[in-house]
């Protein structure tokens, strides 16, 4: 009995990831086709300029990310290697935070394409916190690439689409926030924490994922600076390959070497 209790847990939690998968890119493929509110996501940011955000093709990394999650589901499916409940529900903590990111990913969907901005900051910085938990799961149970990269390459995106989120919603609210050198100035420090964020994880998890997509979003901010601000643009470019760069460094092997 015991036996075929875990096997009808093992499939319900199989059905509720595939079906929050599936329901998350349907979701987000509908909203985009078919202007869900009569917007894309893309023209609502257009709406505004905001220093602090990626050209448009850096968006392009969702792509990246939903593929990456449908091979980080397969391997956890096959994978005997987790829980399987969680607080007495039918599926693990791990696959528990993965709907629950779904659930939230959509929900700002919605409210974004809905322009109730205020709202989307509580939402996507709970997106963020749950991925990045996620992320910690994912890395303390496997040690293989193809887990840790999928969620890695996630949370680090989330990161920086976190951080234009408030800028955009800022920019929105005060419009003083775009003039004078406090956006440049804004800009090149936010890059140059998420640098040093870059040599965090790097240091505690080995993660060269998440420096990859900080450097790719970074680089992204600068070429979208550079028709408005040409020196400021540069900079940003600048200071998000150089800087995750050093961060990505083996430090530790570096220091043993001396």
């Amino acid at each position: 009995m015991k036996v075929q209790n875990i096997e009808h847990t093992s499939k319900v939690e199989i059905i509720i990831l595939m079906a929050s998968y599936l329901i998350l890119v349907a979701v987000n493929a509908f909203s985009e086709i078919f202007k869900f509110a009569g917007v894309t996501a893309a023209d609502v940011s257009n709406e505004v300029f905001t220093w602090f955000a990626p050209a448009g093709y850096v968006f392009s990394i969702w792509s990246v990310i939903y593929i990456g999650l449908i091979v980080w589901i397969v391997r956890y499916i096959r994978n005997d290697n987790h829980a399987s409940q969680f607080a007495g529900l039918p599926i693990s903590l791990e696959a528990l935070l993965f709907v629950t990111s779904c659930v939230l990913n959509i929900a700002w969907l919605i409210i974004w394409h809905l322009k109730i901005f205020a709202a989307t900051i509580p939402v996507i910085i709970a997106l963020l916190i749950t991925v990045s938990a996620l992320y910690v799961a994912t890395w303390k149970r496997s040690e293989a690439k193809l887990d840790r990269i999928p969620i890695a390459i996630y949370a680090s995106w989330l990161t920086v689409a976190t951080i234009a989120n408030i800028a955009h919603v800022i920019t929105r609210t005060n419009t003083s926030f775009d003039s004078g050198l406090l956006p440049a100035i804004t800009t090149l420090a936010l890059l140059f924490v998420l640098a040093i964020a870059t040599f965090v994880v790097h240091h505690f998890f080995n993660d060269y994922a998440f420096g990859i997509v900080i450097a790719w979003a970074g680089i992204g901010v600068g070429v979208h600076l550079i028709p408005v601000a040409p020196i400021i643009g540069v900079i940003s470019i600048l200071v998000s390959t150089i800087g995750i760069a050093i961060a990505l460094l083996p430090w530790e092997k570096i220091s043993l070497s001396k």
